[in-house]
């Protein structure tokens, strides 16, 4: 239980630095100590298991109380403990502070200043201790301390909007508008009147509820952020994230390319963590999940030339599962396997991206025919080309992987064509000593420079003709005779071109 002994006002820690806890690019305090203004502390004993039985874990504590939102809790609350790189890394989501639910908090924040401990939910934080000081026996305002410890386990479980926009927007928010008011802007008769009656301006407190846990496990942790999170149902691959599930991935990639594993997001609403007071927040711009997607479409052993993995492009829900350490069907050993050509993979769905328009556009120019007469063309669904729609000839989508910087661009590239298109090539690769490795030892990308150019037109061709009968391109990407058509055509090149052997 939490100690509540009456003692003088805590005073400041020092912390402890790990060099493995990083914020900003820059080390970060290990152990963060937290103490702030609160009222109203409560603990709560946890419930038996059956009746006149204890529960089987008795380290777990649960202390609620509210605390007083002022400038010292944007101090202790700012900077590394809302960073999603330091103690927010146990909340499921990143941080979205442009949303109706965030315009709901601050009406309340300036509408029932008195109320918004009762209005909005607060805040759950998981920790490694909790310390109360009663200070005022009248009021019960007390100093309450948290102690965090451990990033992977300890920090914010539930309400990270509400307190980056607190502790970010609101309260300075609170202490411009203050200064911002100018004594002669002040009518003279009201302010005469109230110096007459010997009233003050007194700021009203706003107060925000707080629910603490300590020693929960990584398990209990994770359970407990899911079930919190459901004001805006979290995706499964979020919670699959804060398991710990695609760590592995994610360090693969931030070895094959650092400065595009910095771009993508493996939980919603995920952010660049700014340098600087001025730097624009800007929401990384790659979803993790489109990578998970990919890795199932190079899955070699999970299905054939006849059995395509179209689950990829139309239940990307299904991805979490494959992850799942206890689902009965993951594919995680498979997908450890892969790690190593996952740069090459993405390299490759990039340069697709890229070459398919460009050696379509070359081949039509110079052989009109039955096919759509550009990669617009294809682009546009057969509706639109019926109505006489003009293509959207614009390049807007940015390769990443090819450059990080964001200035490389091709035109709109839907999943519904590049996944069945990417799947492809899941024909050249092999397992070999538990690794996937590349039949003739070369990625695509690095074949001979007309070898691949040519492997591309026939994939453009393929799935243009097959496109061009389709309503929607999304028709397209749900049949699997689409997705069967490029595999085929690519295994065919493979034999013709001497990449691949037949077997004697």
């Amino acid at each position: 239980m939490a100690t509540q002994t009456v003692r003088a006002r805590l005073g400041s820690a020092k912390p402890v630095v790990n060099p493995r806890v990083v914020f900003n690019g820059k080390q970060a305090p290990a152990r963060k100590v937290v103490r702030l203004t609160a009222v109203g502390f409560k603990p709560h004993p946890q419930p038996p298991l059956a009746r006149g039985k204890p529960n089987a874990n008795t380290s777990v504590e649960q202390y609620t109380f509210k605390l007083l939102a002022d400038e010292e809790m944007k101090n202790q609350f700012g900077g590394d403990f809302i960073s999603e790189s330091g103690w927010s890394r146990v909340n499921p989501r990143g941080r979205k502070l442009s949303s109706p639910v965030m315009e709901a908090v601050e009406r309340t924040w300036n509408e029932f200043p008195q109320e918004f401990h009762r209005i909005n939910r607060g805040i759950v934080l998981s920790a490694e201790s909790v310390h109360w000081d009663k200070v005022d026996k009248d009021t019960g305002t007390g100093a309450i301390e948290i102690v965090f410890s451990d990033p992977k386990r300890h920090g914010i479980l539930d309400g990270a909007h509400t307190l980056a926009k607190i502790v970010d927007e609101l309260i300075s928010g609170m202490a411009s508008s203050s200064e911002e008011i100018d004594e002669d802007d002040l009518d003279d008769e009201e302010t005469d009147e109230d110096e007459a009656n010997g009233d003050d301006v007194v700021p009203i407190d706003r107060y925000v509820s707080c629910e603490v846990w300590v020693g929960l496990s990584k398990d209990e942790e994770v359970r407990l952020s899911e079930g919190r999170n459901t004001s805006r149902a979290v995706p499964a691959y979020a919670i699959s994230n804060l398991r710990g599930d695609f760590e592995k991935v994610e360090q693969r990639l931030k070895v094959v390319h650092p400065r595009y594993f910095e771009k993508v997001a493996f939980k919603p609403n995920e952010q660049f963590e700014p340098q600087n007071d001025e730097d624009e927040r800007n929401y990384k711009p790659i979803p993790g999940i489109n990578i998970l997607q990919l890795m199932m479409c190079m899955d070699v052993t999970n299905y054939s030339e006849t059995d395509q993995p179209i689950e990829a492009y139309k239940n990307a829900g299904k991805i979490p599962e494959l992850w799942d350490p206890k689902h009965e069907k993951n594919r995680i050993a498979e997908y450890h396997k892969m790690l190593p050509v996952l740069g090459d993979l993405l390299k490759l769905y990039d340069t697709l991206r890229e070459r398919i328009p460009q050696v379509y556009d070359e081949f039509r120019g110079a052989n009109p025919g039955k096919l759509p007469r550009s990669w617009a063309y294809v682009l546009s669904p057969r509706k639109s080309r019926k109505k006489g729609q003009r293509p959207d000839k614009s390049k807007r989508e940015i390769l990443y992987y090819l450059d990080p910087d964001g200035n490389r661009r091709t035109f709109r590239a839907p999943t519904s064509l590049f996944f069945p298109l990417m799947c492809a090539f899941r024909s050249c690769l092999t397992v070999a000593n538990g690794e996937y490795r590349w039949v003739g030892g070369k990625a695509p990308t690095d074949w001979d420079e007309a070898d691949f150019r040519e492997a591309c037109l026939r994939l453009a061709k393929t799935i243009a003709g097959l496109a061009k009968k389709k309503d929607s391109l999304h028709a397209v990407g749900r049949d699997e005779a689409v997705w069967t058509a490029c595999y085929s055509e690519l295994k065919s090149f493979l034999f013709e071109y001497g990449i691949k052997k037949r077997r004697s």
